[in-house]
């Protein structure tokens, strides 16, 4: 790859030539490129460093067929022969309906905060740096960060660019297991607001370490981290075009579908500021706030123009230039109560402070598998008390919202791995769970 790193317009100057040679019916380029940065401070642990990336995903259609190729390089002879591959895909592969494009929206979100100059020139070290003055023994803190350019370039439409910033941190303080545990992630420093964040996990920080489990059918309160961590998974897992198309899942199978309870509010709101706002998806096509769950029903499955095609339906401006669709931006709507009043109601159960190595399976319900960490007993009156080591928790993803009793007032935004250059986030408060599910004994010990 181009050791060059491409100014925004250099990008789109680029793209828009490639669209001008080519010879197929419509093009469509996606140019991503940036800086991936990482941070951490521990005892054990002290490291920096950061990675140039940059990706040209190239789709055509030529006599109703697609075809698609990837590029790492920004060069005219690389990115002409990246569109001479596309073309030799398309021409081997099967006719399916031509793409249509949806109706020309307007974005709603913010205009000028999607980049942050501060956080663009900050270098590795020098957020080290930063680290090390909130650290204290036995804390880990983890930072990364994007600064990344994004073109989309299609044939007759306009073209779409954006410099974007992202900044996420997790702070785990004090002894193991009996840590505390707080995240977010946002567009700037400033909005990320890290000594508030370190704070947090200070806060929850347990002085007594108990080696059980939690009493079976006992209620739990998720924190807003590991709320937000089973949203992203949910929308996901549950609105995935590919899988749709494929015949999975609760959209495409009527014997799983179920009814979530009436309260029940999931949405994919992309001009929200405090997620992680990003105004089109990687077709080009402008973003809108869409309706994932509302009044219990579930809406259709995330489409971009491809898988559109192939299913009879329109595009839900959710494409990812891939071979899927999904929301980027999954948001569980709030309640009227402080994470206090939860505990309060959970007495005798336990609070999960985050939610590692979750995975969702095939099947009715969506059955799933994680490992708890953060966890704390829930006295009288939601008092935290002693702290329980790592549990393993399955359950069914789709069965586990019919069991919330209550939800936070307060909203955390956490970016999701499967998204690397900061298009989007999920959001969610403090959630109040009657019964979590099977909550036991874990192999991992801290």
């Amino acid at each position: 790859m181009e050791r060059e790193s491409l100014p925004l317009p250099e990008i789109a100057e680029r793209s828009e030539r490639l669209l001008r040679v080519s010879p197929a019916d419509a093009t469509i380029v996606t140019w991503i490129e940036g800086r991936r940065c990482h941070a951490v401070e521990s005892t054990r642990h002290r490291r920096a460093g950061q990675d140039a990336f940059r990706t040209v995903i190239l789709r055509v259609r030529a006599g109703r067929r697609t075809g698609l190729a990837r590029a790492e390089a920004g060069s005219r002879g690389e990115l002409e022969a990246a569109l001479r591959q596309a073309l030799a895909v398309a021409h081997a592969s099967s006719i399916t309906s031509d793409w249509v494009w949806p109706a020309e929206g307007r974005w709603n979100g913010p205009q000028g905060e999607l980049h942050d100059a501060e956080l663009a020139a900050l270098t590795p070290a020098r957020f080290q740096e930063r680290l090390q003055e909130l650290a204290e023994k036995r804390s880990t803190l983890r930072a990364s960060w994007t600064e990344s350019r994004i073109v989309v370039a299609a044939t007759g439409r306009p073209t779409r660019a954006v410099a974007l910033t992202s900044v996420s941190v997790e702070a785990r303080t004090g002894r193991r297991p009996g840590s505390g545990f707080a995240a977010g992630t946002a567009r700037s420093l400033h909005s990320l607001a890290l000594d508030s964040l370190v704070g947090r996990a200070r806060a929850l920080e347990a002085s007594v370490v108990e080696q059980d489990v939690p009493t079976a059918g006992a209620p739990a309160v998720l924190s807003p981290e590991a709320a937000a961590t089973l949203v992203e998974s949910l929308a996901r897992e549950l609105f995935s075009g590919r899988r749709f198309l494929a015949g999975e899942g609760p959209l495409a199978d009527p014997t799983e579908r179920r009814h979530l309870p009436d309260w029940f509010h999931l949405a994919d709101d992309p001009a929200n500021p405090q997620a992680l706002p990003f105004p089109f998806d990687l077709d080009g096509v402008v973003r809108q706030r869409r309706e994932l769950v509302k009044e219990g029903e579930l809406a259709g499955p995330a489409l971009d123009l491809e898988l559109a095609s192939r299913c009879g339906r329109v595009s839900t401006a959710q494409g990812l230039a891939s071979d899927d669709a999904f929301p980027c931006h999954p948001q569980l709507g709030a309640g009227d109560l402080d994470e206090s009043e939860l505990l309060a109601r959970a007495a005798g159960g336990v609070r999960i402070g985050s939610v590692e190595n979750f995975r969702c399976f095939t099947g009715p319900g969506l059955p799933f598998s994680a490992i708890a960490r953060s966890v704390r007993r829930v006295g009288p009156g939601g008092c935290l008390g002693a702290a329980l080591p790592p549990l393993h928790w399955q359950g069914r993803l789709l069965e586990l919202w019919t069991t919330v009793a209550g939800l936070g007032r307060e909203r955390v935004a956490i970016e999701p791995a499967a998204l690397v250059v900061g298009m989007g986030a999920a959001l969610a408060p403090a959630v109040l769970l009657s019964d979590p599910g099977e909550l036991v004994a874990s192999p991992i010990r801290f």
